[in-house]
């Protein structure tokens, strides 16, 4: 299934690339660095499309776990941070571009207008790469802790309301890493699935 939807997923981008981006009606008029965002956009548009349709199908019965409970006050978080990834991964994109541009005309025609011009834009890129790789690291943090907070609580809360029977049952150790040690692996593991997708 997953094969089945990149397939479609590159043959709808072959197709948007036909309708949007070789038309010379529509990019005639634009800078060649406008066309490419345009491309990446149709590109990561659609693989997005696919991904989201992935996710939801094969991932929508963690809607119904208890783990979505604690999840859910932070799902703001947990969807900003890779759309700030994605701005990182688009800006790095878009640096072998520019540098080829540079050289094929730029350094081609000795033009340093145009060299120095590029190499500006390029540092731009790269700034709004640096601002989507700390906004990528600060809403993944800010999820990853709240959720493990209100998993924390919740477990302590459980262990609070257990018997004394069931307390010698369990020791005293085995209790204290449930709480802490477990929980924070927990919250490593979902920093590292919000921070990577």
């Amino acid at each position: 299934l997953v094969l089945t939807l990149t397939l479609l997923a590159l043959a709808l981008i072959v197709y948007l690339e036909k309708i949007f981006v070789q038309p010379r009606v529509l990019t005639s008029q634009l800078p060649s660095w406008l066309q490419l965002i345009i491309r990446y956009a149709v590109y990561i548009g659609v693989l997005a499309l696919a991904d989201g349709f992935f996710v939801y199908r094969y991932f929508k019965n963690l809607l119904k776990t208890p783990v979505w409970r604690h999840i859910r006050p932070y799902l703001k978080w947990t969807l900003i941070a890779p759309a700030f990834m994605l701005l990182e991964v688009f800006m790095d994109l878009l640096q072998p571009q520019f540098m080829s541009k540079i050289i094929d005309v730029g350094v081609k025609n000795g033009d340093t207008h145009y060299i120095v011009t590029r190499c500006i834009i390029m540092c731009l890129v790269a700034l709004f790469g640096v601002v989507g790789g700390v906004g990528n690291m600060i809403f993944s943090t800010r999820a990853s802790f709240g959720f493990a907070k209100d998993l924390r609580s919740d477990v302590y809360r459980k262990i609070q309301s257990f018997s004394f029977a069931n307390i010698d049952n369990f020791k005293t150790g085995s209790l204290v890493t449930r709480t802490t040690n477990d929980i924070t692996q927990i919250q490593n593991a979902f920093s590292s699935c919000i921070r990577m997708l």
